[in-house]
């Protein structure tokens, strides 16, 4: 429940106890009362909806459902962070993204960019998913910082689902 409250808490806010119960429910295990590390990225982004949602210092289970959730976060994050884009540079960052994806009889899978590989354009392209926390970048390297987004953001599911062959 730190995990859910603490940063909460250090904004000087609260969490409805109710909230945290719910996450905890949607995120940890049946077999344990702890979240895995593996769903801190979808915990993050949902909460970080749910705070701009809030009202006042609580953020509740009504601003937490609003945002759609744990289900819908990193779908929201990445639409949000394509929408903000012209077209020309949706294309890039498309053609980039597929890039950055492999798939094989087990599935699909991410490998970075080297940074080196990219124009400036292209990582100019890159930031809104970067400062939106969905692409990791560093002096070497871009790459996807959690692999769910290859499933918890619809477009792109999509356009690994049309391009398998070629991934």
């Amino acid at each position: 429940s730190e995990a859910i409250s603490g940063p909460a808490t250090l904004m000087g806010a609260r969490v409805e106890p109710e909230l945290v119960d719910l996450l905890s429910t949607e995120l940890a295990p049946r077999s344990a009362n702890v979240i895995p590390v593996d769903v801190l990225p979808l915990l993050s982004t949902a909460l970080l909806l749910t705070w701009e949602r809030r009202h006042g210092a609580v953020m509740t289970v009504a601003d937490y459902l609003a945002s759609g959730g744990v289900a819908r976060a990193l779908d929201t994050q990445a639409e949000r962070a394509f929408a903000g884009l012209d077209d020309g540079r949706q294309e890039d960052v498309a053609r980039l993204l597929l890039r950055m994806i492999r798939v094989s009889d087990s599935g699909a899978y991410s490998q970075p960019l080297d940074r080196a590989s990219l124009t400036s354009a292209e990582i100019e392209a890159l930031l809104p998913f970067v400062n939106a926390r969905l692409l990791t970048a560093d002096v070497s390297s871009v790459r996807i910082s959690h692999e769910s987004l290859l499933t918890g953001w619809q477009r792109l599911a999509s356009w690994i689902q049309e391009r398998a062959a070629d991934l």
